[in-house]
């Protein structure tokens, strides 16, 4: 199967809307009297957290209550700044704080050391040496997805969702 790139202006929303829009399911939003847009579904569903670059802050936001409930949390990378162990171990007690019944952790940029392949010559000198080679075993308070797939179900009857990182 073959990828067709296209070039366009990634400051252009519109561009880059008009470009994407054709394959994505589109609904209308209305809002109700209270001007609410999230009311939950009429049928069984899974709440879907989604964070990321919170760079060693994940305790200040749990703090602050600012990471909603759901049923699954994923964490889009940039957990820490230079992937280095104590923040990794910092942020895994956090996450074991979270209720989320299942968290899903994928590596950022800044996670230096947990790419095994990772070119250091293509980084600022001042990070050369930084980061904690296979960092992500110390994560052991989520399900950490790096070419790999998890499968969540039985949160609700019959319901269930999988999650890929390629």
């Amino acid at each position: 199967m073959s990828t067709e790139w296209k070039k366009f202006d990634p400051t252009s929303v519109e561009e880059l809307w008009d470009e994407m829009k054709g394959s994505r399911v589109q609904y209308e939003i209305t809002p109700d009297r209270q001007g609410a847009v999230n009311a939950p579904p009429s049928t069984p569903y899974l709440t879907i957290v989604m964070i990321s670059d919170t760079h060693c802050e994940l305790k200040k936001m749990i703090e602050l209550n600012m990471i909603p409930d759901g049923d699954v949390l994923v964490h889009a990378g940039d957990i820490t700044s230079y992937g280095d162990a104590a923040n990794l171990a910092k942020f895994n007690e956090e996450l074991e704080r979270l209720p989320h019944r299942h968290k899903i952790v994928i590596a950022g940029n800044h996670e230096l050391g947990f790419d095994k392949d990772e070119d250091q010559s293509k980084m600022l000198e001042e990070h050369h040496g930084l980061g904690t080679p296979e960092g992500w075993k110390l994560l052991t308070n989520c399900t950490f997805l790096n070419g790999s797939t998890t499968v969540v179900e039985a949160l609700r009857p019959q319901l269930h969702a999988a999650l890929t990182v390629g």
